[in-house]
């Protein structure tokens, strides 16, 4: 089991180890902030973890205060799954 931490807002990891599963729970997370810093974390950092490790099972942790304006919601499932 190994830890590596990297900006995925701006950089690729190089050099990726060879591994089964990545559980990949970083975010930009705010109540307010330019769109660009989000979409830089979370969504081309999510593509950067990706396609790091291409073969390996990529577990998403998220939160659900996403949804509903900001309350946390009940019966949110998973969807999607890679």
């Amino acid at each position: 089991v190994g830890y590596a931490a990297w900006d995925l807002a701006r950089h690729t990891l190089g050099g990726a180890p060879d591994v089964d599963a990545v559980v990949h729970c970083a975010a930009r997370v705010g109540d307010w902030g330019p769109e660009a810093e989000y979409r830089a974390a979370n969504v081309d950092g999510t593509r950067r973890v990706l396609d790091a490790f291409p073969g390996a099972r990529v577990v998403y942790v998220s939160t659900s205060s996403v949804y509903a304006g900001g309350a946390a919601a009940s019966g949110v499932s998973a969807g999607g799954v890679r």
